[in-house]
């Protein structure tokens, strides 16, 4: 006789911790990407003479940012905000390639 534990999962509660997403992408960051490539379009259009060419350019640019962060998100709901940590506040200090993991400097 096995005396494991089994451990259960409720569905209803893991997709309700879930942050809600627009083709994959948390909200905030779809709603992030589409204003940023918006105004950068603006400021092309206020610069420059493209016309149609631009509007494909940046919908091309729109859509090439969404899929690399639904990329991030696929495995993890919370990928894009564990990749923004990591990028913003965990990042590497100057000597890690010569220090490797340690953050002391001493010889």
């Amino acid at each position: 006789m096995e005396n494991g534990y089994q451990l259960e999962m409720d569905n209803l509660a893991v997709g309700l911790t879930k942050p809600a997403t627009y083709l994959g992408v948390p909200l905030l960051a779809f709603y992030f990407n589409g204003l940023t490539c918006f105004l950068c379009w603006m400021l092309v259009q206020a610069f420059s003479d493209l016309g149609f060419m631009s509007i494909l350019l940046f919908v091309i640019l729109f859509m090439i940012v969404h899929l690399m962060m639904a990329w991030l998100t696929f495995q993890d709901p919370f990928g894009l905000q564990i990749a923004w940590l990591n990028f913003t506040i965990f990042r590497k200090h100057m000597s890690h390639p010569f220090w490797n993991n340690t953050d002391s400097f001493s010889p």
